[in-house]
């Protein structure tokens, strides 16, 4: 390819430590039934024989580049990446995935067609342990399929799990837009801040059914395994909030409709986090959120009332918030450590108890509808709803019997279902039947995780009895 040529597309490739899948991925790339694209690796200082691959594939093909970043940060590699892109349009492949060799032709052929500024596909979830399988991830589902739309007026493409690389965006889009990645160090969720971005700017987008990538999920040293960095999140909404500010696009309807994504995305980071940071990151959000009032942002017009009366618990009483809401009590200070403003109400033993089986029985089914969404792996939506199952037990045993009645009289039939199989009081065909409609195999793992603890001691009061 000559210094002059502008390829099709340009591939990035960010990459660091992924010797065990490199070659695979890279394989994947190059073999593409598109030809006319170039694929720009930046690597972050790999020590484990990843540079050595990808300098021989830049030996063998001349489509390949080698770029070594001086940083470790997954925005500061991608900055380099679109730096060096000639592409008329920009991908991503990250390098402990791989794709089908069709992906970049039907991507670039449905751009093409609808003169699009951003395609966007489905994907797999990739598992090579016990053995290799895929599962179909529908993280389009909510838009219209080849139909040309405008991303921040579709809240189904807006709100869907980032996944930079499942599609195609116009290069000169990004550059006359100023969009870049922000550069904080590590890499976690750059892709949210450049996704929003994205969206604010394009004007004609497109959605295939089609799934192309193979999301890798068994590679343990991924950033979608780590639960530790609570506040990234909030890097990124701040670096999109200046974006949109400094270059005039922070108009009173983008900004409605982004109040919307950001609480969304702050309470998915609430209940991911650990119990002890829960309480910290809740005194983050609330700082922004009073400032976001203060700004007069949080308008009814995009959000619902029951959103509304979430956003103004949380910045009125926080404490409040935080005990109908937390996993666990101990991660908030104790009450004469809190400053007056922010000292608790006084809630009844039935309301804490009533709040813990509501958050029981929506975090159980969030677990089975979210698992692979964002980010969250078995693991983190299992627990989250284990948590809260073992609160509802706590508060229900806190009850005295003359409240118990009065309590349960309250609850819906799939709370009480909850809180009764928090209890160990269901049996195992009833079990069985919750589990039934869970198409998902993944959501149906994620299911028996959640009950595990109530079949375990169960299985163990069969064993003394007999």
């Amino acid at each position: 390819m000559s210094e002059a040529s502008h390829p099709a597309v340009s591939i990035l490739m960010p990459s660091l430590n992924v010797g065990p899948y490199i070659e695979e991925c890279l394989h994947s790339v190059i073999t593409q039934t598109l030809a006319d694209i170039e694929v720009i690796c930046i690597d972050a200082g790999s020590t484990d024989g990843t540079l050595e691959v990808l300098r021989t594939y830049e030996e063998r093909d001349p489509r390949v580049r080698v770029i070594v970043s001086d940083q470790k940060s997954y925005g500061h590699q991608m900055n380099l990446g679109l730096d060096a892109a000639r592409g008329t349009y920009v991908g991503v492949v990250e390098t402990d995935d791989w794709v089908e060799p069709h992906m970049f032709a039907t991507l670039l052929g449905l751009a093409q067609a609808y003169d699009a500024d951003v395609v966007r596909s489905n994907f797999y979830l990739y598992y090579s342990k016990p053995e290799p399988r895929d599962e179909l991830f529908q993280n389009m589902r909510r838009c219209d399929y080849d139909t040309l739309l405008n991303p921040w007026d579709e809240l189904g493409f807006v709100s869907s799990s980032p996944a930079i690389w499942s599609g195609l965006y116009r290069r000169s889009m990004l550059v006359d837009a100023h969009i870049r990645f922000n550069e904080t160090p590590g890499a976690s969720y750059q892709d949210t801040s450049f996704f929003f971005l994205v969206c604010a700017v394009a004007q004609r987008a497109v959605v295939t059914e089609e799934a192309f990538v193979h999301y890798r999920q068994d590679n343990e040293a991924s950033s979608i395994n780590s639960a530790s960095k609570a506040f990234c999140i909030c890097d990124e909404t701040r670096y999109f909030e200046q974006c949109l500010a400094e270059h005039g696009l922070n108009t009173p309807e983008r900004m409605g409709r982004y109040m919307l994504l950001k609480q969304d995305k702050y309470r998915w980071n609430y209940m991911r986090v650990s119990p002890a940071l829960q309480w910290e990151f809740l005194l983050r959000a609330r700082e922004e959120y009073l400032a976001h009032r203060e700004q007069g942002l949080l308008s009814d017009a995009y959000l619902s009332e029951a959103r509304m009366q979430r956003l103004t618990l949380l910045m009125d009483d926080p404490a409040g918030f935080f005990d109908d809401t937390c996993k666990q009590y101990g991660g908030r200070p104790a009450n004469d450590e809190l400053s007056a403003e922010l000292a608790p109400a006084a809630t009844t033993p039935v309301r804490a108890a009533y709040a813990a089986v509501l958050q029981a029985q929506e975090a159980l089914g969030e677990a089975c509808a979210l698992a692979w969404s964002d980010g969250v792996g078995d693991a983190g939506a299992a627990g989250v709803a284990a948590q809260a199952l073992v609160a509802a037990h706590a508060h229900w045993q806190a009850l005295d019997r003359k409240t118990r009645p009065a309590f349960a009289e309250r609850l819906s039939p799939t709370e009480r279902l909850v809180l009764q199989a928090s209890l160990g009081y269901v049996r195992d065909e009833r079990i069985a039947e919750m589990l039934a409609p869970l198409r998902s195999p993944a959501a149906k793992r994620v299911a028996r995780v959640v009950t595990y603890p109530v079949r375990k001691a169960r299985a163990i009061v069969r064993s003394r009895k007999k």
